[in-house]
């Protein structure tokens, strides 16, 4: 059995090496816009990490590997293991190529997304990459054909049929906002640091069954090493042979307590505290900077545990032995509740440099959750996030005693924020929930709030009323574009949602979701139930007011 793998370049796997064909029996296209903001944002940051060195000559990045069935004597490769991301790197190739100005390197790109044909043998030109074939048509009329992204942004397309096709336009979409702000020389220099200096591993089997052990060993055997193996090896290498067991079943011990995906975490968020910035390789940031620094076993004994033991507290959120812990528990619940964890290396900064001082730590974690929840609302990326996380961190080390000024949010910020809350909140990714239990924890006891196995969010006004119910007669159109989604129209329900009582009339529904009586243990909820009629004006004086409770708690006045 012939297995062969071998690095290439970006500008050699989009070339007449390979002609890549995602088969049938792959999956759709599943890739989000955050997962192809993500990609977009780290390479943008490692293109730029080094603005006085040109970026053909910036360190190599790794972008990961690609499994494929592939004959030694033939370019065309099956893709068993990559799907997503040579697709995103196609799209974004092809986004490149748009909004590029220079007509020559813009026409340059054009030959990494298609391969010319050959009129001397007969063949004709190809993508470089041929998606499943219901979504090759539309993938290569939009991405490929040189008037495509043109024509997306001119909104001339047909709307896409299948998953696969709605995730391409939505990811470019996206992603051609982020390129909207990038200047011409940051796309030159983003698009040449793509081409020439990231590297995908292509590993190429004959036959099928192959493949897929190969793809398994990969993924489930932890061949591929991760970075907390990679960097127990390196710690441990450099003590003597006869003392390695006792640190090694340290190691271990706190792996198994934490778990596997919490220590790779925790491996992650040590680099953050010490770099403070977005890295490409985090094994060689340890090896080179991190490491370095400690001799024996003292990164286990000053770094790896300390931080390990808060890690468990922070996650699991376990606080105890002080008069303030509840609150402290109640801070990590919301902070959990984020939809990324850029936040725990600040929280990991400050129970370390101020456990013993419990109300201190309070401080300092209602000061981040303020910060984490602006940037959840704001939607903001992950450049500019860590970012703030890094000059949050560098003043927590500096003077463990203060509150961060990075914490801080300007009154522009505190704008903002308020004018995200008084919007379409409901519309807001991963927002409602933690915006209306926060809200409830103004009103309420916060510790009640996570009594409740389920907890959903249901519209009062529904979203699609029929046109002869009472919904419609009382709230124009334009008033149920404009209200429906904000937040004086939302409440918490700690059961699952009755689909069949969404378009009730209003007394028929509170009577179906919170019964006559007795209403619910939510404080906002039963400001519902207390309510002989739902009208306009109430949801925006109930706006009013929810804004006006969440923005004396997290202080978001002038």
């Amino acid at each position: 059995m012939q297995i062969q793998g071998k690095e290439y370049l970006i500008e050699k796997v989009f070339s007449n090496d390979f002609e890549f064909k995602i088969p049938a029996f792959q999956r759709a296209y599943a890739w989000q816009a955050e997962h192809a903001n993500d990609l977009y944002d780290d390479l943008f940051e490692a293109a730029n990490a080094y603005p006085d060195r040109a970026a053909e000559s910036a360190p190599l990045y790794f972008l990961g590997s690609v499994v494929t069935i592939k004959a030694d004597n033939s370019p065309v490769a099956e893709v068993v293991d990559g799907q997503q991301r040579l697709t995103t790197l196609s799209l974004l190739i092809s986004l490149l190529r748009y909004a590029i100005k220079d007509q020559r390197k813009s026409e340059y790109l054009s030959d990494f997304l298609s391969a010319k044909g050959d009129p001397f043998l007969g063949t004709d030109g190809r993508p470089r990459l041929a998606v499943r074939d219901d979504d090759q048509q539309y993938y290569a009329d939009i991405f490929v054909s040189a008037n495509g992204v043109r024509r997306l942004v001119d909104e001339a397309v047909n709307d896409p049929r299948t998953i696969s096709a709605k995730n391409m336009i939505e990811n470019a979409k996206s992603l051609l906002r982020r390129i909207g702000d990038a200047s011409q020389h940051q796309l030159e220099r983003l698009a040449t640091f793509l081409l020439k200096r990231c590297v995908l591993v292509v590993v190429s089997s004959p036959d099928l069954d192959s493949a897929f052990r190969i793809f398994s060993v990969l993924n489930d055997r932890g061949l591929n090493l991760s970075a907390a193996d990679i960097l127990k090896a390196e710690v441990l290498q450099h003590l003597p042979e006869d003392a390695r067991s006792t640190p090694a079943r340290r190691w271990e011990s706190l792996e198994d307590d934490l778990g596997s995906d919490a220590f790779e975490d925790l491996i992650s968020q040590i680099r953050m505290i010490y770099k403070r910035q977005i890295v490409s390789n985090i094994a060689a940031e340890y090896r080179k900077d991190i490491l370095p620094e400690f001799k024996g076993t003292q990164f286990i004994d000053d770094v790896l545990e300390p931080y390990g033991r808060h890690m468990e507290t922070v996650r699991s959120c376990s606080h105890e032995g002080h008069r303030v812990s509840d609150s402290i528990n109640t801070v990590f619940r919301f902070l959990n509740m984020i939809d990324n964890s850029d936040w725990v290396a600040p929280a990991l900064v400050v129970m370390k440099t101020s456990s013993s001082q419990p109300e201190r730590v309070l401080e300092q974690l209602q000061h981040l959750e303020r910060l984490a929840a602006f940037m959840l609302v704001s939607r903001m990326s992950r450049v500019p996030r860590i970012k703030r996380y890094g000059e949050m961190l560098g003043q927590l080390l500096a003077d463990p005693a203060a509150l961060p000024s990075a914490a801080d949010l300007s009154s522009e910020e505190k704008a903002r924020f308020r004018n995200q809350l008084s919007g379409d909140l409901y519309l807001l990714n991963n927002v409602p929930k933690y915006i209306l239990l926060r809200l409830e924890s103004c009103l309420n006891d916060s510790d009640a709030l996570w009594n409740h196995r389920v907890i959903s969010i249901e519209h009062v006004l529904p979203q699609n009323p029929s046109a002869d119910s009472e919904w419609c007669g009382k709230f124009s159109d334009t008033q149920r574009e404009i209200l429906t989604h904000k937040i004086g129209n939302l409440v918490i329900l700690s059961r699952k949602k009755n689909s069949s009582a969404k378009a009730y009339d209003f007394a028929k529904k509170k009577q179906s979701y919170f019964g006559r009586a007795g209403g619910t243990s939510f404080a906002w909820t039963n400001g519902v139930v207390s309510q002989e009629d739902w009208t306009p004006e109430l949801i925006e004086q109930r706006t009013v007011d929810a804004v006006s409770h969440l923005a004396d708690f997290w202080n978001l006045g002038e």
